[in-house]
């Protein structure tokens, strides 16, 4: 008996092979039914335009896309670099070796520009950015970190950069506009005037959109609103040099591109931006002007200007034996993850965690079924996820081609459901290829022959159907909820 029929013979659930056909069926009627529901919201649900509006020669000014005040304090425009740069941390297991998590890295940030540094889980993005912004209390750090060609000292990584963490902690009883004054008055320097400090406040209002919101106690605040005013606290110090961790963790993708389009404000202003992210989306990946690409162990694989659209990029890595062509309309950035192996680290993860399993106890089959459900739901929460905002934007094409009798609903559903099909049906495999328990252990492919395939094929087609069920979601949410249509 294996550990699935065992489980389903507990809640007594039959288990005959037939069954399987039948959710097969199940998964695949709730897809069409999404397609359906699909079409009717965007044949018959047409949102509202919005009213026109006439700009006055002060809206006008407000409404450029870069924020100057002259009388604001601004500090030189600085780049920074770092060559050759590597950290050391003891070994947790072996006191007596050490770890090299970044290994030789150079790469630096230019002013006006926003640097992004990505790579797969655990490449050290993060460590990087701590290292350099001087965050770093232990370890052992070699190589040069330099400001204008100069040695970063902490005296002067303290008074030309700011810092924007992960987790958004504020004062929650004080108001927006008062977290930004404390802020301009404790960290811009005792000679520089009262009324430029309130300009600097008034300006992080601006560059932000925080302006409705500003005398809001942060208390209630959404997400969004406390991740603008995490980088208005640290830009009210004036720096030079801006570094964010994972600006848009949390976000949805409608949120995460106002957040970049604030930060490509600050850029705008003749700041150097560093920023940590995690596959980001194609709209917010355009954001960025240059990359700094790290894979696991910390190890350096691009580093350089991205180019219009990521030509630069692309071109890169198409130009290395064994890439596959970045097809039109994909994400580079998820391609340029692909590209290095860090699309199949969460299978690898969850191969690993269960490797050697006992599924002969309560307890291991309850952490079999956990790895199984997390397995074929985490493709269709990814696909709801990244396809969302692509979805909601192409609606306002389909109105203006369906306004010219070019197509119907029925037709844009089908285009979009049929093009990305050859996808899922090898992601699915590639994801669930490190995985693959059954019986007592967890096997390879090539160990476990004919029956091990069997079970994987099964895996794969009810994965597959789980991204379909996504993305059928995600085509009901795109068509009926209103949002980003202009």
């Amino acid at each position: 008996m294996t550990m699935g029929e065992y489980t389903l013979s507990t809640y007594e659930v039959p288990s005959e092979k037939y069954w399987l056909w039948y959710g097969m069926v199940y998964m695949a009627a709730t897809y069409v039914l999404f397609l359906f529901l699909s079409c009717i919201a965007l044949e018959y649900h047409r949102f509202e335009r919005p009213e026109n509006v006439v700009l006055t020669d002060e809206s006008k000014v407000d409404a450029k896309d870069s924020y100057t005040l002259t009388r604001t304090p601004r500090g030189s425009k600085k780049h920074s670099e770092f060559q050759d740069l590597w950290y050391t941390v003891p070994d947790p297991t072996n006191p007596k070796r050490t770890i090299d998590l970044l290994k030789g890295i150079s790469g630096y940030a230019l002013p006006g520009t926003i640097t992004a540094l990505m790579g797969s889980s655990g490449a050290g993005k993060t460590t990087l950015m701590d290292v350099i912004a001087g965050r770093k209390t232990g370890g052992q750090i070699r190589g040069q970190i330099l400001l204008n060609g100069h040695p970063a000292t902490d005296l002067a990584i303290r008074r030309s950069t700011g810092y924007c963490e992960q987790m958004d902690i504020h004062s929650e009883s004080s108001t927006i506009r008062e977290a930004l004054t404390f802020s301009a008055f404790l960290r811009q320097g005792a000679d520089i005037p009262d009324s430029h400090k309130y300009d600097s406040v008034n300006e992080c209002l601006d560059l932000l959109d925080l302006n409705l919101i500003a005398d809001q106690i942060i208390r209630g605040s959404s997400v969004e609103q406390m991740k603008r005013l995490t980088i208005g606290v640290e830009l009210a110090a004036q720096p030079s040099v801006l570094f964010l961790d994972e600006p848009t963790s949390g976000l949805d993708a409608r949120s995460a591109k106002l957040i970049m389009d604030g930060v490509r404000k600050v850029a705008d202003t003749g700041r150097t931006i560093v920023c940590t992210i995690h596959q980001p989306s194609s709209e917010v990946f355009s954001v960025f002007d240059s990359l700094l690409l790290l894979k696991r162990g910390g190890e350096t694989v691009f580093v350089g200007e991205l180019g219009d659209n990521a030509r630069e990029m692309i071109e890169y890595f198409e130009s290395l034996e064994g890439v596959a062509t970045l097809e039109a309309d994909y994400n580079p950035a998820t391609w340029m993850l692909e590209v290095i192996g860090a699309g199949v680290g969460l299978g690898a993860l969850f191969g690993i965690s269960y490797a050697g399993a006992e599924y002969t106890s309560y307890s291991g089959i309850n952490s079999g079924l956990g790895m199984v459900y997390l397995a074929v739901g985490f493709i269709g929460l990814v696909s709801f996820n990244g396809l969302i905002p692509v979805v909601a934007e192409e609606r306002s094409v389909f109105y203006r081609e369906r306004a010219s009798q070019t197509y119907n609903a029925l037709c844009d559903i089908g285009s979009r459901d049929g093009k990305p099909a050859k996808y899922r049906a090898t992601k699915p495999l590639t994801y669930l290829a490190p995985q693959g328990p059954e019986g007592s252990e967890t096997r390879s492919i090539i160990r476990e022959g004919r029956r091990t395939w069997n079970i994987l094929m099964r895996g794969g087609v009810a994965s597959a159907h789980s991204e379909k069920r996504g993305c059928g979601s995600v085509m009901v949410c795109g068509k009926v909820m209103d949002g980003g249509v202009k």
